[in-house]
């Protein structure tokens, strides 16, 4: 491919220029790195389910007296509703980015960071599957029917071999990273990564997902932000 090809790909066709002045140009984008994550992690989600190997049982790693930490933590499946905030984090840097040169900057180097974490999940995903196992602990006994059948329906078309890092805790880790610091309250703050921290757990007590998966997720995103973007938006702005 031509070199103007890739420079034409880097400004993302024009939606970088367009953001400057309009959000319009953002929300592009955004629908652009939600349409590629999502429907390669069904792809993948196919192929790991397809293999049916699980290379190692993450709820050794966390006991407590003669119990796995993991099936310590309850299901409660009205947190299903805090799980499905997953999709909101691709959106939410539209609103909130400076539509300055550095915000722009800020903000393509959010989703494309984002993009390159989901392709890290996926490569790990088929690498080293895990079989999410504790599902068989999502009793409906004394549960709300409706939030039931809300986690039983994703667990219907979500196979269980895609489980760690959690990419519901690292996309959404990243971009309540670089949020955070467009944000100038502390209020805003506070709520931001308290909305991140609510649906990390909520991949618990769904068994969406093992605490190792939340572990390797957050890890995932903070490392990526101090180590890559965050230091590389510093060298281009200074």
């Amino acid at each position: 491919m031509s070199s103007s090809f890739y420079q034409s790909a880097s400004n993302w066709f024009g939606l970088r220029e367009k953001a400057l002045n309009s959000r319009i140009g953002g929300l592009q984008a955004a629908l652009i790195v939600a349409s590629v994550t999502i429907c390669c992690y069904f792809a993948v989600n196919e192929l790991a389910a397809i293999r049916g190997v699980s290379v190692f049982d993450p709820t050794r790693l966390f006991v407590w007296g003669d119990r796995t930490l993991d099936r310590w933590i309850p299901y409660m499946p009205w947190t299903v509703m805090i799980y499905k905030w997953y999709g909101v984090y691709f959106w939410l840097p539209v609103l909130f980015y400076p539509k300055t040169a550095a915000g722009v900057r800020e903000l393509f180097g959010l989703y494309t960071g984002m993009m390159k974490l989901a392709f890290i999940c996926y490569a790990l995903f088929l690498l080293f599957p895990v079989e999410m196992a504790l599902r068989v602990d999502a009793n409906p006994e004394g549960s709300s029917p409706f939030f039931h059948e809300m986690n039983r329906v994703i667990h219907s078309f979500d196979r269980p071999f895609n489980t760690w890092p959690s990419m519901h805790v690292a996309l959404p880790g990243l971009a309540t990273m670089v949020i955070g610091g467009w944000l100038k309250g502390r209020f805003g703050k506070v709520l931001l990564y308290g909305s991140w921290i609510a649906m990390s757990i909520s991949t618990l007590t769904t068994k969406q997902h093992f605490l190792w998966d939340v572990i390797t997720g957050g890890l995932l995103a903070v490392l990526y932000w101090r180590w890559l973007l965050r230091r590389r938006l510093i060298e281009v702005e200074g």
